[in-house]
């Protein structure tokens, strides 16, 4: 039973686009996936590398957290069909926001296949999977109507596929490495089923 909504302020006080993308494999296989080479990647932190890396491509930084990759970018992939290759052979949980124009974006992928999303402006998918049900509960009870999913919703839904909460200092200590991979050209990822407003 989740009691209280987590205090994610310290993530979500940028009117800018905020990416979590959380990847069950090593970092080494999600580079790999995304087209990249470890080679190319150099040391850094949550806020970026120590040095540039140059190239051409999409910037994005890898860390180890709890037995997945936590990938930090600027939405690119989190919003896109990367989620679907990531994700052949086991899970991904995404989430985008951009503050400044209130759009929020989740997606949970399994198997090459988009398990349960939401998207801005058309809400989430139905129905339900059993396995969200009661994360889904919680949200209703906590948050107001008017809520946007990632000043809190969203990280409840993440913390309940990854089986881990984000905290503030685990993650600034995360070695973060920073690089570039290809652009792939991803197109945008749409919700596989019906959708409906806001909260459930």
């Amino acid at each position: 039973m989740i009691e209280r909504a987590p205090d994610h302020r310290w993530l979500t006080g940028d009117d800018g686009g905020l990416s979590h993308l959380y990847v069950r494999l090593p970092v080494e296989e999600v580079v790999a996936r995304l087209g990249g080479t470890m080679a190319g990647f150099a040391p850094g932190t949550f806020h970026g590398p120590d040095r540039h890396t140059g190239g051409s491509g999409l910037s994005i930084g890898v860390a180890p957290l709890r037995g997945w990759t936590y990938i930090q970018d600027g939405g690119q992939l989190a919003v896109t069909g990367a989620v679907l290759p990531l994700s052949e052979g086991t899970r991904v949980v995404a989430q985008y926001a951009l503050g400044i124009k209130g759009l929020d974006y989740f997606y949970w992928a399994e198997d090459g296949e988009i398990r349960f999303c939401f998207i801005a402006q058309e809400g989430y998918s139905a129905p339900v999977p059993e396995e969200l049900r009661e994360t889904m509960e919680a949200i209703r009870r906590l948050y107001p109507p008017s809520a946007d999913p990632s000043t809190g919703p969203t990280f409840l839904l993440s913390e309940r596929l990854t089986g881990f909460r984000l905290v503030e200092e685990e993650l600034m200590a995360a070695p973060f490495l920073w690089g570039t991979v290809p652009d792939r050209g991803y197109e945008f990822a749409p919700c596989p089923d019906d959708a409906f407003p806001w909260p459930v």
